[in-house]
């Protein structure tokens, strides 16, 4: 009877401990890669902001590798998004995924992060419930930017006339004190000028100029915006949530 209850603790503790483990050496491998990417990247003379074309197709064994490590990653995101803590949060997107997160800058739930280090977010800019920041082009956001709930921001896109429909990388950059609202997409290569703002909804395939206001689909100019901002925004200041 003993001999059954310790092997039956022995299985539930492997059972408990596995997902952890697994966690932990995922986090590992992705933090080490990351990490030599991001130096292999600046080591290049690339710049935050730059524009860059796909290369041509890979081998079809590199591509396999490449699709389950962009599986790995693609889960510690969705993990990492639904931790209960801002600062945990935080720590996490730095130190695995190599991200520059200014001071007072706050990422709230469900956020889906892509090539994390290629991606740089300026003090005290909030970032909301489920957004998609992607860094595959390079994405620079300025301070004191509101990103709304479920904004989505690319900086990768397939070619419409491609004949085998590749892909390119335009950076995005947000200027300071932009505000990109509720359910809206920002495009690859477009440029959101300081104080613009994206109304609720909107589409932006292209820049959009300081201080004014653009809505609809694609995105048009509906109206300017007072040029004497100076708010700084304020994120959580607890530590969950």
């Amino acid at each position: 009877m003993e001999t059954a209850s310790f092997v039956i603790s022995i299985i539930v503790a492997s059972l408990l401990l596995f997902p952890v483990v697994v966690c932990v050496i995922s986090c590992t491998l992705v933090a080490f890669l990351e990490g030599v990417r991001k130096r292999r990247w600046i080591k290049q003379g690339r710049i935050f902001g730059d524009s860059t074309k796909n290369t041509p197709a890979q081998r079809k064994g590199k591509k396999n590798l490449r699709r389950a490590y962009d599986g790995i990653y693609k889960g510690l995101s969705m993990l990492f998004s639904i931790v209960p803590s801002n600062s945990l949060r935080r720590f996490l997107y730095q130190a695995v995924f190599h991200m520059e997160i200014a001071k007072g800058a706050c990422i709230h739930k469900g956020v889906e992060i892509r090539d994390g280090y290629k991606i740089c977010i300026g003090p005290r800019t909030i970032v909301g419930d489920d957004c998609i920041l992607d860094g595959r082009g390079t994405l620079v956001i300025g301070n004191d930017v509101n990103i709304s709930s479920r904004a989505s921001i690319y900086t990768a896109q397939h070619q419409i006339n491609s004949p085998d429909f590749s892909g390119e990388f335009k950076g995005v950059t947000i200027g300071h004190h932009a505000w990109i609202s509720a359910n809206t997409v920002v495009l690859p290569g477009v440029s959101v000028g300081e104080g613009a703002v994206l109304a609720a909804g909107g589409i932006a395939t292209k820049n959009l100029d300081p201080f004014n206001v653009y809505g609809g689909v694609p995105a048009k100019k509906i109206g300017e915006r007072n040029r004497e901002l100076c708010y700084l925004l304020d994120g959580p200041s607890t530590l969950f949530f």
